[in-house]
């Protein structure tokens, strides 16, 4: 902006409408302040809600706690208990019980979203769309429920436990799965660059909805809480079922406290893990819908 008698261009601001221009590094301190005061209840939260408990476990986890005499001290007593009442089988179990749904999120799902992808955007909408049905009705304990009562009236159950309860979560389970991984992998073949590959996003997605799936697996409850109980002869027995049923069956707190902190141990891994993937594939998670584009800006196909 000029004024008169001055050459274009070199006019300068009246006074008054001046705005001053703020030190390097004012009122950082102050906001800073504040957004520290603002996380302040979340990590209360944090710690109340989840470091607390997991260290009151841990401690628990060497004690004799049966909620009728006082704790005493067991050294590991509790850990050499629960691996010789067969935790590493019951790992195992809960491992063989996950193994058709990762196969089918896999295999079936990657193929759907790639089908998806392929046929334009109206079939990707309707997909997704359809995919989020059997997401919002998954009903775990109605369908063991019923289950239940069938196999109940057939007696057949007994025959072949663990065969019926792996084909049984692998059914009911079967349309989550694929909801789930298939919009995980939709996500990846969203909207990238021209002439680059979806395959480096699409193992990605693999491997993190691969790591998710087996650390779901080891904390499977309703099933054999529900079908089987953990029998016949805890043939059945889960990692997390037999947690639920040292400490609230038998009141053995410790042993429960033992059980949980190998499972917090090895689901641990698994994030670490799934941590480590997505930092080694650089992997970047944006949120750009189509209201996020430019006016003029063509959606693509």
């Amino acid at each position: 902006m000029s004024f008169p008698g001055q050459p274009p261009g070199t006019g300068t601001v009246p006074p008054g409408r001046q705005h001053p221009v703020p030190a390097a590094g004012s009122g950082s301190a102050g906001r800073a302040l504040v957004g520290l005061v603002l996380l302040l209840p979340a990590l209360v939260a944090l710690i109340w809600s989840y470091v607390a408990p997991t260290l009151s476990t841990m401690a628990t986890s060497f004690q004799h706690d049966s909620l009728i005499r006082e704790p005493e001290s067991a050294g590991t007593d509790n850990y050499q208990k629960i691996f010789e009442d067969g935790l590493a089988g019951q790992f195992g179990l809960a491992l063989l019980l996950g193994l058709l749904p990762l196969a089918i999120a896999l295999l079936a799902a990657p193929l759907l979203a790639l089908v998806a992808d392929r046929a334009g955007r109206v079939p990707r909408l309707v997909t997704r769309g359809v995919l989020a049905l059997p997401i919002a009705g998954y009903a775990p304990t109605a369908l063991f429920l019923g289950w239940r009562v069938r196999l109940s009236e057939s007696g057949s159950l007994a025959d072949g436990a663990r065969f019926e309860l792996t084909w049984i979560l692998a059914l009911t389970s079967f349309g989550l799965v694929v909801a789930v991984a298939a919009t995980a992998f939709l996500s990846a073949l969203r909207q990238r660059e021209p002439g680059r590959r979806p395959t480096p996003a699409l193992l990605t997605v693999g491997g993190f909805v691969g790591l998710a799936l087996l650390a779901l697996t080891l904390q499977i409850f309703t099933a054999p809480a529900l079908l089987t109980g953990g029998g016949p002869d805890r043939s059945t027995m889960t990692p997390l079922l037999g947690v639920w049923q040292a400490s609230f069956r038998f009141a053995q707190l410790g042993l429960g406290a033992a059980g949980s902190t190998v499972l917090l141990l090895l689901l641990g891994l698994f994030g670490l893990a799934a941590t480590g993937l997505l930092l080694a594939s650089r992997t970047r998670i944006e949120f750009d819908g189509w209201r996020d584009r430019p006016a003029g800006t063509p959606v693509p196909a």
